[in-house]
């Protein structure tokens, strides 16, 4: 019989004797999964409820075997035992895995897994490359499912004992910046002015869970999952106890970030919608059934349908009416259809014959009654509905379309770049481990700045700018400039770039500083400055240059200065660049017309 390493094990999760048979193993597995639910090894659905401590849906912590093959479901469960991970990596990864599963037995019908060789793996390699349907992304994720999939589970003898996939991925990605998911200041605005009006009928939990997110970098699991006590006085201020699982590995236990709130301004804003929401899900409590898991959750609303009247939202609850019309029919027992329905118009709910033929023979239905948690797909549906009615829109014109997350991106930018917040109180605030997550936010940073910078600076927008190219000076007005410039170049020439002198043209320089000036790039932040279009692939090259610089420094608390520098030179180049492609593009279209009316 086959035995198993105790260090093997060890790596695995699994409590083992030192060594063990296989069978032993397996079965020590099999009894493993009393840690996570009511489940059994032989069920098909695993609903890992001692994990579920958020207020998340239930399909979250839930992994399907029953739409995998059954030859490969038991040593999916095996590997689902033996990850170490949080239960949506597991399950994404189970999945994963069975996409190579079914290319294996489509492609090789009669081998044994036991068979499986580098061969084999690199036709799959070759069948995802081949496959433009599926992102770079997720080619990344199914061959790293894969590799660690075949990892854990060499020590089966049914899989081979070495590991056949490469050890690089040969499916490299680039972290995608976070641009597009900064909510534009002025999207937010007008959500802000939609939430803080009282007119609308807004559920209460709802606007709090909008102001959580909106004023800290929360996720939106965490808002949500906040318990009914979380707030704690300490002296003047304010304490909310905000629980988080993500940064933990998904264990049972959470960790409880505190956000401490000054009782003034905005900050008594909040404190006072957590009370106003403590009191309503109390009494909510008390009216409506929910399900034991949300029981304890500050955030809870029963099913509602938003819709506007006269500019304004108005709230209906289906299980309001439904109440109603139940006390109604018991007020009036001999009373028709019809006039149960004048009388629910009279005490202001609306809702057709039909419906409460239907509504009398369901009772108070699960689907309407049930207290229900604010799940993130919840919040995205139900602000969505808001930017629709109140259309709230982009620079475009077009409504803009929310996600929960995007919320976080933008509390996390604003602190590190308008709060003036470092990086390390970034980190507490958002219960970070290390720096990876913060230091996706610096093309955030570098946006921000150059908004910033071409504010203050008045600089004029890059099609607009001058440029010279081919002893052409575009966008230059001035005639006598023009003139100065075009008798003797060399002694306006000024600045350098990827060690290159005399790349642009001073424009007026008898107005600048005689001695020159310290400041690098100086010349690049003054509508004076004329850059030279033949040196624009330097230009480049110095701007993937300063680009290192930014991507090396990001994040390191002691090279502050030396990014913020770096970030304002991206900026100055990224400028210059635009100039010099806005002029290189105007000398092909003058080269193009002369050659189409026979000048050339």
């Amino acid at each position: 019989m086959s035995s198993i390493d105790s260090n093997v094990m060890k790596n695995v999760g699994v409590f083992s004797p030192i060594t063990a048979d296989i069978e032993t193993f397996k079965q020590q597995l099999r009894l493993k999964v009393h840690q996570y639910g009511d489940f059994k090894f032989e069920n098909d659905e695993w609903y890992y409820k001692n994990y579920h401590r958020t207020a998340s849906q239930k399909s979250e912590f839930t992994i399907k075997f029953c739409k995998y093959s059954q030859e490969f479901k038991e040593p999916l469960k095996y590997y689902a035992l033996m990850e170490n991970k949080n239960v949506k990596t597991i399950k994404r990864n189970v999945y994963q895995v069975n996409c190579f599963f079914e290319f294996f037995r489509g492609n090789f019908p009669d081998i044994s897994l036991s068979k499986i060789n580098r061969k084999i793996v690199t036709q799959y390699e070759a069948f995802l490359r081949e496959n433009v349907s599926v992102s770079n992304v997720e080619k990344n994720k199914r061959y790293g499912a894969l590799k660690t999939f075949l990892k854990i589970m060499s020590m089966f003898p049914e899989f081979p004992p070495d590991i056949p996939t490469k050890n690089i991925n040969p499916f490299p990605f680039k972290v995608a910046d976070n641009s597009a998911k900064y909510i534009p200041t002025e999207v937010v605005k007008q959500f802000d002015k939609v939430m803080k009006d009282e007119t609308h009928a807004i559920p209460n939990s709802l606007r709090l869970a909008y102001w959580m997110q909106r004023s800290f970098p929360n996720r939106i699991t965490e808002v949500t999952s906040m318990p009914i006590d979380c707030l704690k006085p300490l002296y003047n201020m304010w304490v909310i106890h905000i629980p988080t699982t993500k940064q933990n590995g998904g264990y049972i236990t959470e960790e409880i970030k505190t956000i401490p709130v000054l009782n003034s301004g905005h900050g008594k804003y909040i404190v006072d919608l957590i009370k106003r929401v403590q009191k309503q899900t109390k009494k909510s409590l008390e009216l409506y059934p929910v399900d034991k898991i949300n029981k304890n959750f500050l955030m809870l609303c029963p099913k509602i349908i938003l819709n506007i009247e006269n500019g304004k939202i108005v709230s209906h609850n289906p299980s309001e009416a439904s109440r109603k019309l139940l006390e109604l029919r018991n007020m009036f027992p001999n009373h028709t259809l019809e006039q149960l329905s004048k009388e629910l118009t009279k005490a202001g709910y609306s809702m057709g014959i039909s419906l409460i033929s239907r509504r009398l023979n369901e009772g108070l239905s699960d689907a309407y009654s049930t207290l229900l948690s604010i799940t993130g797909n919840r919040f995205n549906s139900i602000l969505n509905r808001i930017a629709l009615l109140c259309k709230i829109t982009d620079d475009k014109g077009k409504i803009y379309k929310f996600t929960s997350h995007q919320f976080r991106h933008n509390a996390s930018t604003d602190r590190l770049y308008i709060g003036g917040f470092s990086m390390a109180q970034l980190m507490t605030l958002r219960n970070d481990k290390g720096t990876t997550m913060p230091n996706t936010y610096v093309h955030q940073q570098k946006e921000m700045h150059k908004k910033m910078w071409m504010e203050s600076t008045g600089l004029i927008s890059p099609s607009d700018a001058p440029v010279s190219f081919q002893a052409r000076i575009f966008n230059l007005d001035d005639k006598k400039i023009i003139e100065r410039l075009s008798k003797d170049p060399r002694m306006y020439l000024t600045w350098e770039a990827n060690s290159k002198k005399g790349v642009g043209l001073c424009s007026m320089i008898s107005g600048c500083k005689p001695d020159g000036t310290s400041i690098h790039f100086e010349c690049y932040e003054c509508n004076w400055f004329v850059p030279k279009g033949e040196y624009y692939e330097d230009y480049k090259k110095e701007l993937e240059y300063w680009e290192g610089i930014v991507r090396e420094t990001a994040g390191q608390l002691n090279r502050a200065a030396t990014f913020e520098n770096a970030m304002r030179n991206v900026n100055c180049l990224e400028r210059i660049v635009k100039i010099c492609e806005s002029g290189i593009g105007k000398y092909k279209k003058e080269l193009e017309t002369k050659v189409m009316s026979g000048e050339m």
